[in-house]
């Protein structure tokens, strides 16, 4: 479970830091910007910010069973629900649990895609699938806008084939 977390806390990290920011380039403090140790506002995506913060603990949630070793799974980011594919090994557990890769593929903003998105249908999305799945590892491949398992995608039964 601790290793669920730390892919947690990673893979909002990668989120973060992968997608655009709306907030203004200019140097003008953000409202309630940590300061750094200088005590110049820092912005709230940069490392040094996610840093500072906390990020409870929370248990993923079951969306769908797509197989017995392949889940979609969704938890809370700043308010916002993600959902990532998960693959877990079969077989019994090491003591101190499964080790974990988080793929996060980057950012798409909806106005640049243009559907179908031919790099993001099942089977290259599912990749990690066939290159971990024979291997004792944990993968999660984050959902980020425009792939099959965002919530906007145009066909929510996409993943139903696999």
């Amino acid at each position: 479970m601790k290793l669920i977390t730390i892919a947690v806390v990673v893979s909002l990290i990668f989120y973060f830091i992968s997608r655009p920011s709306s907030q203004p380039t200019s140097n003008t403090p953000l409202p309630n910007a940590p300061s750094s140790v200088t005590g110049t506002a820092i912005h709230p995506l940069s490392i040094e910010s996610l840093s500072m913060r906390r990020f409870p603990f929370q248990k993923l949630k079951l969306v769908k069973t797509i197989s017995p070793s392949t889940q979609v799974v969704s938890y809370l980011s700043d308010d916002l629900t993600l959902n990532a594919l998960m693959i877990t090994p079969s077989g019994t557990p090491p003591t101190n649990g499964w080790p974990v890769v988080i793929v996060n593929h980057g950012f798409i903003p909806h106005k640049t895609i243009v559907l179908p998105v031919p790099t993001l249908t099942p089977p290259t999305f599912l990749l990690p699938k066939g290159s971990w799945s024979s291997n004792p590892i944990i993968a999660d491949t984050i959902a980020l806008k425009g792939s099959p398992l965002d919530d906007s995608y145009p066909d929510p039964n996409i993943l139903s084939t696999y």
